[in-house]
């Protein structure tokens, strides 16, 4: 199947949402750790992840304090080592991970390390019902950067929070103009998760801001991403690769009025949650 125009914008979406909460709110931490192996979901690749995701790829967000945007590693010690080196085949950021190939672990036995900035909020694409999401998924909260005790990656599996996570709630077409020009209106969901009431306002005060602003959308040719969705050593720039078509962002409204739990057990009590609706329009010609 090829990536159709509802594809586009869905993804389009998630990075709109992470540049803007990520940049406005200053939303990640500078740190540092060692990366530990786990079990790999790719056949050839050995796989090595830090204690927290997400990290942040993108090289266009400023703040008070530059975040650090994971180019190389540390080997032993020594380097740094980059990616296309020693086996060193990809970032993923949105997983934290390291990918490497070979027959063996060129790793095997050594203290992999590096610097890097991780999110304060996680974004994530998701079909999942809300009061699945919500009340059956099991959330881990993401430890403190300042935890040293870390000793463990987090597994790929592993859902992590705060985080925001993107649905798509449909939408239609409307008659807009002569000669097969249609309104296209996308229904579209956040569904923000911190760890403090702070935080969630914090998300969602950002995300409403976006109401009447264009959105990018945002070709594949544009980002620099191999078959695992992982980075291979060319910058991500989310302000340098929004440049052509857009979704014009008519409505945002944010609710906290959570679904009712009903027979759902709820294994997040700690968890703060929110909704954030969006109303996009794109003027086209769909039938073209």
């Amino acid at each position: 199947m090829k990536v159709q125009f509802e594809n586009k914008v869905m993804s389009s979406l998630l990075m709109f949402v992470d540049h803007k909460v990520t940049q406005k709110g200053d939303a990640y931490t500078n740190t540092k750790s060692n990366f530990f192996k786990i079990d790999s979901l790719f056949k050839d690749y050995h796989v090595y992840s830090a204690p927290f995701k997400q990290m942040v790829s993108d090289v266009s967000v400023t703040g008070s304090s530059t975040p650090t945007v994971m180019s190389g590693i540390y080997v032993d010690g020594d380097g740094p080592l980059f990616v296309g080196n020693s086996g060193f085949d990809s970032i993923n950021y949105m997983q934290g991970q390291l990918y490497f190939t070979g027959d063996t672990d060129p790793m095997a036995g050594k203290t992999i390390s590096g610097d890097y900035s991780i999110k304060d909020f996680n974004v994530f694409l998701t079909s999942m019902p809300e009061e699945q999401l919500l009340f059956e998924t099991k959330l881990t909260l993401n430890p403190r950067t300042s935890d040293i005790n870390v000793t463990t990656g987090v597994d790929s599996s592993t859902q992590t929070y705060p985080a925001i996570f993107i649905k798509d709630n449909g939408g239609r077409n409307e008659e807009f103009a002569f000669g097969g020009m249609d309104d296209t209106v996308i229904n579209a969901r956040a569904i923000v998760l911190g760890d403090s009431m702070f935080s969630l306002d914090a998300a969602c005060g950002i995300l409403k801001d976006t109401v009447r602003t264009n959105m990018p959308i945002i070709e594949q040719s544009n980002l620099n991403l191999n078959a695992l969705g992982a980075f291979t050593g060319v910058n991500y720039n989310y302000t340098g690769s929004a440049t052509g078509d857009f979704c014009f962002i008519d409505r945002v409204t944010v609710s906290k009025n959570v679904a009712n739990r009903g027979d759902f057990e709820n294994l997040n009590p700690n968890v703060f949650s929110a909704f954030v609706d969006f109303e996009l329009h794109s003027y086209r010609y769909p039938r073209e």
